[in-house]
């Protein structure tokens, strides 16, 4: 978002408003940059540190509509509380994308819900967190029956299967029932252990999802997305095992 980061943060400022120097200074001590900082070059700014200056910069040209996309993602605790400040002072409108609870119960005048094909407004975070869990709980009971009634049909179907090609076959040597008897063994076992890890990993889900809130680290985030990327990559083997 900068075009010459050889520029200072105060060069910066000035050049994309009207600001004069003191008060380009006084505006960039709100954003955490204060006496010989403002002198620092772009170049050598954290990404907390030039997430502060680009929105700055992007306030202080006063647009009338701001979409942001994760906004407080990757940010310090100190460029949290300057963005959180900085949106509440703006006078236009904001169209944020977040997950982080913290930030939406302080920013946010309304809040649009996406639930399947279904969108709802609330006017605060505890009304969408309770339609959340129900929409959630209803879907998991609808992905409950669904996975149960698809087993049922998939093991139909093999059990269909292998009794034809049982009837159409020649008996296999006995080594290769015996490899055939070790990979379904095998198999089972790893279903047995992704059934497991897969409860283990929603209960604790549910937990973190319970604890989302004002104190919420940024482990806890990380973990979070780690668990959902773990969940789908053991759901897709799950069901590739089920249909062997």
């Amino acid at each position: 978002p900068f075009e010459d980061e050889t520029r200072t943060i105060l060069d910066e400022l000035m050049e994309r408003s009207e600001l004069g120097e003191t008060a380009a200074r006084n505006l960039l001590a709100r954003f955490g940059f204060r006496d010989i900082d403002v002198y620092k070059q772009i170049s050598v700014l954290s990404g907390g540190e030039r997430s502060r200056l680009f929105l700055c910069c992007l306030l202080e040209e006063k647009p009338e509509l701001l979409f942001l996309d994760e906004p407080t993602n990757h940010l310090d605790i100190e460029s949290r509380e300057v963005l959180e400040d900085a949106l509440a002072d703006y006078n236009g409108a904001i169209l944020a994308v977040s997950h982080d609870r913290y930030f939406i119960e302080k920013c946010q005048s309304k809040i649009i819900g996406f639930f399947g094909d279904h969108v709802e407004q609330f006017d605060k975070y505890e009304f969408y967190r309770r339609k959340y869990r129900t929409f959630v709980a209803d879907e998991e009971s609808k992905r409950a029956v669904a996975l149960s009634e698809q087993r049922r049909e998939e093991k139909e179907r093999r059990e269909a299967e292998k009794k034809e090609a049982a009837d159409a076959a020649p008996k296999a040597p006995s080594v290769n029932r015996a490899k055939e008897r070790k990979e379904i063994a095998k198999r089972k076992e790893r279903i047995k252990y992704l059934e497991k890890t897969i409860a283990e990993l929603e209960e604790e889900q549910k937990t973190l999802e319970a604890s989302f809130g004002k104190d919420t680290t940024k482990e806890d985030y990380d973990r979070y997305a780690k668990n959902s990327e773990t969940l789908e990559e053991m759901y897709a083997e799950y069901m590739e095992l089920e249909n062997t």
